[in-house]
């Protein structure tokens, strides 16, 4: 387990190093083309049922309604499965029930 997370934080930094200059570039580029900021911060259920803001680079207009997104899209694999929107009860509740993001 200690191995597996060790592996986990290694990628993930690795990972920040060689997209740190893209990731500047496409926050750049979202504000040159479109008005507000380049990063959205979307509300989502995390482990333990507990709300936390993850960023996201801006791709819709300002004020767009939060859609439920376990109905257009699939899950991620590197990093498990897409955080719940917290307006999803439904995902929430069966992800509970299934023991989805509970330590063991």
């Amino acid at each position: 387990m200690i191995v597996k997370r060790l592996c986990d934080l290694l990628l993930a930094m690795a990972a920040a190093v060689v997209l740190a200059v893209p990731v500047l570039l496409v926050a750049v580029l979202v504000r040159l083309t479109s008005p507000g900021p380049a990063l959205y911060w979307s509300d989502r259920v995390g482990r333990h049922n507990k709300l936390f803001k993850m960023p996201k680079f801006r791709s819709m207009r300002v004020g767009t309604p939060a859609v439920a997104t376990h109905l257009l899209a699939g899950d991620m694999s590197f990093v498990g499965p897409r955080p719940a929107l917290f307006n999803q009860h439904d995902l929430i509740a069966l992800r509970t029930e299934s023991g989805v993001g509970i330590s063991p």
